[in-house]
């Protein structure tokens, strides 16, 4: 760790930027969690009273956000503030935050597209 004389010499440079990216992260992930639960619940009523047949990813997509999803927010949310107090090199950490989001997004984007299945399966249905 660089001391305080080092980082005041240096500017502190990145500093702020790095800690606005994790503040900034944190903020996205709590409100993907809050939003992605709201959605599972919205379509679990949906389904429950439509009567359709869930496949079983969907019916895994309607319990991980209401269970899990809040504390894997959680996880990434102290990992990324571990990461900001224990790495120097404030790009790297700038560059994790973003790989994080992107990763992120990529899961809630997948848990999410589980939940349109059966409406794609009743599409092609009514198709036929």
């Amino acid at each position: 760790m660089k001391s305080a004389a080092e980082l005041k010499e240096s500017g502190g440079k990145g500093v702020g930027l790095a800690w606005t990216g994790t503040l900034l992260a944190s903020m996205y992930f709590f409100w993907t969690a809050y939003h992605l639960r709201h959605f599972a619940k919205v379509m679990g009523n949906t389904y429950g009273t439509m009567g359709v047949a869930l496949p079983l990813s969907t019916r895994i997509s309607m319990v991980l956000p209401l269970q899990l999803v809040p504390l894997l927010m959680f996880l990434v949310v102290g990992f990324l503030i571990g990461k900001e107090l224990l790495l120097q090199d404030k790009r790297m950490t700038l560059a994790i935050t973003l790989f994080t989001v992107l990763a992120v997004n990529i899961g809630v984007n997948v848990i999410a597209a589980n939940y349109l299945l059966p409406f794609q399966e009743l599409m092609e249905k009514l198709g036929r």
